[in-house]
């Protein structure tokens, strides 16, 4: 197993012509540098417990339990033994960009697809502690993405206030594992495809909503190129009137590759059966530091989507 996808950086500042909102100070870098040194010999240790074949095995028998349920709900065959790796796309996750369509207060739920269309994503992520290398349970893990055509739920600007398609929250089980399904996400101008994610520790649940707490992590979940450009091509994402922007222009991904030696940031798919639309699977394990506050980088990302007509 290699740990090809460790990110040793929380710098992800864009420039350009993104809008990714004002130019961090220089103290602030130094602080994101500072503790990026101090998480990644943490990190080091873990290596050899996140490796074991107890640990792979546990994880994926839980990832078996969450796809076979998923398939059998559609009536398909729920014959999903394919391992995958757990320990290969394990990443020390950088601070990146929050951008502009955050909404706070979402539903605490792990089916966050509503009516929405495309590919259901079966997201399994694993959150580990960097200074104990054990789970991260009870962590409240929010999501929020685009849909096909590029349009976030939740926007007066996009015409979408007041929705909550493809937003939520899901909390880590003992295992420190969230599995939450959504849709696979479209996209919009100067940005690939991406999900957002923040993580909530020390927090209050509220009406089914979460309260106060603290947030050690804000981030973006990514895809590798050969999958966008497989899924591109399918129906409903042919719908999508926006001009793709590949990874390798994404200012947010290059330059967080540009000051990371052997940056490999992308999720793990696999197919839960023998068609694209029986859904995909995308796993990965965080190592996160809860001890932090974290603050996002920049704030933005690409330009706003279109307003939905």
């Amino acid at each position: 197993m290699k740990f090809n996808a460790v990110l040793l950086t929380a710098l992800g500042v864009a420039t350009s012509v993104f809008a990714h909102g004002p130019p961090q100070s220089a103290e602030a870098i130094a602080r994101r540098e500072a503790l990026v040194a101090r998480t990644t010999e943490a990190y080091s240790k873990c290596a050899a417990k996140l490796k074991s074949r107890a640990e792979i095995d546990r994880r994926d028998k839980n990832t078996e339990s969450f796809v076979n349920k998923y398939l059998e709900s559609r009536g398909l065959e729920a014959n999903f033994d394919k391992r995958v790796d757990s320990a290969a796309a394990c990443v020390l996750a950088p601070e990146q960009e929050e951008g502009p369509f955050y909404v706070a207060g979402e539903l605490i739920r792990d089916d966050i697809r509503e009516d929405q269309n495309g590919i259901d994503l079966l997201l399994d992520l694993q959150l580990i502690n960097v200074h104990t290398c054990e789970p991260l349970k009870d962590v409240l893990v929010d999501f929020w993405s685009c849909n096909v055509t590029g349009a976030y739920g939740g926007i007066a600007s996009q015409k979408t206030a007041g929705l909550t398609f493809l937003r939520g929250l899901a909390k880590s089980d003992e295992n420190g594992v969230v599995q939450v399904l959504t849709k696979f996400p479209g996209w919009y101008p100067g940005r690939a495809q991406h999900i957002h994610i923040k993580a909530h520790v020390n927090y209050t649940v509220s009406d089914n909503k979460v309260v106060g707490g603290a947030v050690p992590h804000t981030g973006q979940l990514l895809f590798d190129q050969s999958i966008l450009t497989e899924i591109n091509v399918l129906p409903p994402y042919t719908t999508n009137t926006n001009k793709f922007t590949p990874n390798a222009q994404d200012m947010i991904i290059v330059n967080q590759a540009n000051k990371t030696v052997g940056y490999e940031p992308f999720m793990q798919i696999t197919q839960t059966g023998s068609r694209m639309s029986d859904g995909l699977l995308g796993k990965q394990t965080l190592v996160l530091d809860p001890e932090v506050v974290a603050s996002p980088v920049g704030g933005g990302g690409g330009f706003p989507p279109p307003p939905s007509s």
